[in-house]
């Protein structure tokens, strides 16, 4: 109960601040545009080889990019929490770092959430436009397969926001951004790459989107293996995310 209490401060603390609308809510919205527009305008011969810029293609790669900068807000939001000394005073309260946990959780699986319906919605208009239209089926279950990676994008902020401070925590979360972008092949495709995409297979991203992507195509080579790079990732940075909260509830507390 303490923890669903201290998430509804959370989540009005993100409302107030626009610059979650922007990044969270309209950069994604943004970047299909982006990609449709270029797909739009490549020759006819040519989109072949650009087919990961094909609505029905690049949304999961956009929906799965789009929950670092969920991340990144979860980061600047606990990082500024312990810069005010605001959690130091909780600290003195019955909260255990589980409800402390639980009440950054919430607001942020709950603005990933609304983010990844918001870009399907857009790419299944997209898609209509260019004859590559989405299924209703598909983008569920390519949603329910992104759930592993929204909850290690939370874990990650939650596990720099409890570690480092309020000016080296954007920094940090900036590489990871680059890193699941690049790594996860949302833009290019790894295939073409197969050196590269090699050593990226040792990250979770090109998993998280190779997941994603397949679940939206009915697709399930290698499924498995995707499955349980992400998910042994996010147990793992999870994990890690409460022993840093517990610490930080011990340490500041004093």
């Amino acid at each position: 109960m303490r923890g669903l209490v201290f998430s509804r401060r959370v989540a009005k603390e993100l409302t107030r601040d626009p610059l979650s609308y922007i990044f969270c809510i309209a950069a994604p919205i943004a970047m299909m545009l982006l990609f449709f527009v270029i797909y739009q305008n490549v020759p006819a011969e040519a989109q072949a080889n650009m087919a990961i810029f094909r609505p029905d293609i690049i949304s999961t790669g956009i929906a799965f990019f789009g929950y670092s900068f969920v991340m990144l807000f979860g980061t600047l939001l606990l990082s500024k929490d312990r810069a005010t000394a605001y959690l130091t005073r909780l600290y003195a309260s019955p909260m255990t770092p589980f409800d402390f946990l639980l009440g950054y959780f919430l607001p942020l699986f709950s603005v990933g959430v609304i983010q990844t319906v918001l870009t399907f919605a857009v790419s299944g208009i997209l898609g209509a436009i260019a004859d590559t239209p989405l299924s209703i089926v598909g983008c569920l279950r390519a949603t329910v397969a992104l759930l592993p990676s929204l909850l290690f994008f939370i874990a990650c902020g939650l596990l720099f926001g409890a570690l480092l401070s309020e000016k080296a925590a954007p920094g940090v979360s900036s590489v990871i951004i680059t890193l699941s972008g690049i790594m996860g092949g949302v833009w290019m495709p790894l295939d073409t790459m197969p050196k590269l995409k090699q050593v990226f297979s040792v990250f979770p991203f090109s998993h998280a989107v190779s997941l994603a992507r397949g679940a939206m195509q009915g697709v399930a080579d290698e499924i498995g293996l995707h499955l349980a790079v992400t998910l042994g990732y996010t147990v793992v940075v999870a994990a890690l995310a409460v022993y840093a909260m517990y610490r930080s509830t011990r340490w500041e507390s004093r």
